[in-house]
């Protein structure tokens, strides 16, 4: 049978889950022992702190009838016990009082079934109120126990010497005294760092069913180990993967708005780093026997994965969409993919596209879900990431406006919060300090422009987020990785390093910010240095580049009527709010705690003004564009004035813009934030004739999947011809070839400014 080539979109969600298995036995942590006992030896307070989690394996042989202390240290005060009591094998700790106790933590279970064996005995003590036990035989747990008490316990042993074998003082209240009748080859005590894996939830104590393997349903969160397990969703059609667990539960197509990159930040709309891309996923919820989501299914219908109810059939509860949004309620932020292709084809060869999720709604009475996705800058948001991060320090005494204080921060511990050294604010001053464990001393005060002043017992000490002299490509790393949580494996810094060296260089970043600030708004304020970061869904990469004209020897894609755009299509409009004729360029903020948008705090101003586009006989309009950029420290008028020239040469002309529709198969052509050369009816020099135009991508958009998508592209006029500087063996203009000629730059006669030879105009600098 042949399967129809149907267009199809598998949806894909990831959920945290955990490796573990509910209750599971423990294993003898895998470092070297801290002490090691045998038989008869003597436990003596210095072999271990009691008042820390401890990991013990005893090596025992049981007797035919088994009976007394296997290890014992401290007594009826607060004891500890593990042995053999009348028909039981007792581990206790805690209170060494009669039973019940609050406060002590007692395992009991029937010795008969390890009469005569050779097992090693695993016994966990973790504060402040857990314990459990574990029995392994030739490597393999063979039974495992868990018990709690209701009140913390701080010190889950006497200070008494205790012993292996045998009784040492007072054994706890009702436990049986007499020596080990068995043998105990070793006794392992593991003290620092006592790493046991497995889950140590005890069903009925820490809670009244077995969990579904997610965080919010753990009842063992300090050893929840996380796996990735990924959801698949598609419309119920013929040909699905076969070897996959797809849900057919997708309802419609996906539906998507695209990334749009604001060129030059100049779009005051969108915001400087443009606008994220979006999709919505429709779902029709259905009845689940959770037989791939559940582990422990099986004894759900038997009852013994709960004590508050007998068995039940999972069938009968609830939906899957219900469920899932219960057992996994800290979806924001998880990611979410569409895979696209057509039937037959491996998930692996299908166009993927890559998204967190923002909103989830549903389902509803008729069993409908919409999820909600946004594009890995999402991440960024100003309301999800700020640097600095809020400190909490604050000071434990006053200071004057003069001294070098030294002072603790309060609550105790929170100085491991600070860096070792670094800049802080303390109300609207700037201050830089030193630190050790709690205590803060201060090295200077009153800095980048801000007042040195009196302060008061339990002022915030908040950290600032300081850079000098950074690179552009490190400093908005440093914000997405570090303050927005965004996978480095996001973000080919090296292409961000390249596109910096060869066309920003100089432009050093220095700044101090004061006040936990957004972090899209801190990374769209460095993008109007001309530098622009977006989103690449279908290679999943963080893009950059500079606001720049083509590379030398750079070839743009040509797009056209005849073949590229679908037709009747293509769609041509004048951009006149992006028009700009003047820029003025604020640099050299005076004090960082004030306004970082009010030229009264700023020190310098460059102003590019194009005349003849504000004339009568052009434009007959000024078009202003202000940037305040306080990413230059005291201000750099060599970079400031670059980026202003920048912008003014690109955008002083009305930009255009371009819509149009094309085939999936001319997608390589078609690529997020590159030029294209686009060759159209709609775009013509005077005569009429079609004028092939540069242009670049800013959106693109899917109209169906895999096969048509929208683009828009606007205007990419770099004016002149730009140059870099050569080397000094390099021949004049007239002598040099024309490869030559296309990387300048070549001195040109200032009263003609044409070079002679081929009356060609001057290099711009770049």
């Amino acid at each position: 049978m042949t399967l129809s080539r149907e267009l199809i979109q598998i949806v894909e969600i990831d959920i945290e889950r955990c490796s573990l298995t509910y209750a599971a036995a423990s294993s003898e942590p895998t470092g070297s022992e801290d002490v090691t006992k045998n038989d008869g030896d003597t436990v003596t307070t210095a072999d271990y702190d009691r008042s820390a989690d401890v990991v013990v394996a005893f090596d025992v042989v049981f007797d035919a009838s088994p009976v007394g202390c296997i290890w014992e240290s401290g007594g009826t005060s607060t004891g500890n016990y593990l042995g053999v009591t009348g028909s039981e094998l007792v581990w206790r700790f805690g209170n060494g009082g009669s039973l019940p106790q609050d406060n002590a933590v007692d395992i009991r279970v029937p010795v008969a079934p390890y009469v005569g064996l050779t097992v090693t005995i695993i016994v966990e003590v973790n504060l402040p109120r857990t314990g459990r036990m574990t029995i392994i035989q030739s490597g393999s747990p063979i039974a495992g126990f868990g018990g709690v008490s209701v009140t913390d316990i701080n010190n889950w042993t006497g200070t008494g010497d205790g012993a292996i074998g045998e009784v040492n003082g007072n054994a706890p209240t009702g436990e049986s005294t007499a020596d080990f009748n068995g043998t105990i080859s070793e006794a392992r005590f593991y003290n620092t760092n006592p790493v046991t894996p497995g889950c140590k939830a005890i069903l009925g104590t820490t809670g009244v069913r077995k969990c579904y393997n997610t965080f919010f349903t753990c009842q063992d969160t300090p050893n929840f180990t996380t796996t990735t397990e990924t959801l698949r969703f598609a419309q119920n059609v013929d040909g699905l993967p076969f070897d996959e667990r797809i849900y057919p539960a997708l309802s419609g197509a996906v539906s998507t708005n695209p990334t749009k990159i604001n060129l030059g930040g100049v779009n005051v709309r969108s915001g400087a780093l443009g606008k994220r891309a979006r999709v919505v996923v429709n779902f029709q919820d259905f009845a689940d026997s959770d037989i791939w989501f559940d582990q422990y299914r099986s004894e759900r219908v038997s009852g013994a994965a709960q004590t508050d109810e007998g068995g039940y059939n999972p069938s009968d509860r609830g939906t899957f969409f219900a469920k899932l949004r219960r057992r996994f309620p800290y979806y924001v932020g998880r990611p979410l993919r569409v895979l696209e292709g057509q039937v037959g084809d491996s998930l692996a060869s299908m166009r993927t596209r890559n998204y967190v999720i923002t909103e989830w709604k549903g389902p509803n009475a008729a069993g409908q879900v919409q999820i909600t996705a946004q594009d890995v800058l999402d991440l960024a948001d100003n309301v999800k990431a700020q640097a600095p991060q809020p400190s909490t320090g604050k000071m434990d005494s006053d200071i004057d406006d003069t001294s070098l204080s030294v002072f603790d921060l309060l609550p105790a511990g929170v100085g491991a919060d600070y860096p070792s050294s670094g800049r802080a604010s303390i109300g609207s001053e700037v201050v830089s300090y030193t630190r050790s464990s709690d205590t803060i001393t201060l090295t200077a005060r009153g800095l980048d422009g801000s007042t040195a002043a009196t302060h008061s017992i339990d002022d915030l000490f908040q950290e600032a987020f300081r850079v000098e002299e950074a690179l552009i490509s490190d400093t908005v790393y440093d914000l997405f990785v570090n303050f927005a949580g965004i996978d480095p494996a996001f973000i080919t810094l090296a292409d961000w390093q390249d596109e910096e060296e060869r066309w920003l260089q100089g432009f050093l970043l220095t700044n101090t910010v004061t006040k936990p600030t957004g972090v899209n708004l801190l990374a769209g304020e460095i993008s109007q240095l001309g530098v622009m970061f977006w989103w690449d869904e279908v290679n999943q990469k963080i893009r950059m580049r500079a606001n720049r004209p083509l590379e030398i020897g750079e070839t743009a894609p040509e797009l056209s009527d005849s073949v590229t755009f679908i037709e009747d299509t293509i769609q041509n409009e004048d951009l006149h709010k992006e028009r700009l004729s003047r820029v003025l360029y604020w640099t050299g903020q005076l004090d960082v705690t004030g306004s970082a948008m009010d030229g009264n705090n700023f020190a310098r101003v460059q102003v590019a003004i194009d005349a003849d586009a504000e004339s009568a006989e052009e434009y007959n309009q000024t078009q202003i564009y202000e940037v305040f950029q306080r990413w230059l420290g005291v201000g750099d008028d060599s970079v400031s004035s670059a980026v202003a020239a920048r912008l003014l040469n690109r955008y002083r002309n009305t930009p255009t813009q371009i819509t149009f529709t094309y085939d999936a198969k001319d997608d390589a052509n078609v690529v997020l934030g590159s030029p294209v050369e686009i060759t159209s009816r709609v775009l013509t020099d005077d005569t009429g004739n079609a004028l092939p135009t540069q242009m670049q991508i800013t959106s693109i958009e899917e109209i169906s999947p895999d096969n048509r998508l929208r683009a828009t592209a606007q205007s990419y006029q770099f004016d002149g011809r730009y140059g870099f500087i050569t080397e000094n063996s390099r021949a004049n203009y007239a002598g040099s070839s024309d490869a030559e000629k296309l990387e300048g730059t070549y001195i040109v006669d200032e009263g003609t400014l044409v070079f002679a030879s081929d009356g060609s105009g001057p290099y711009l600098m770049f």
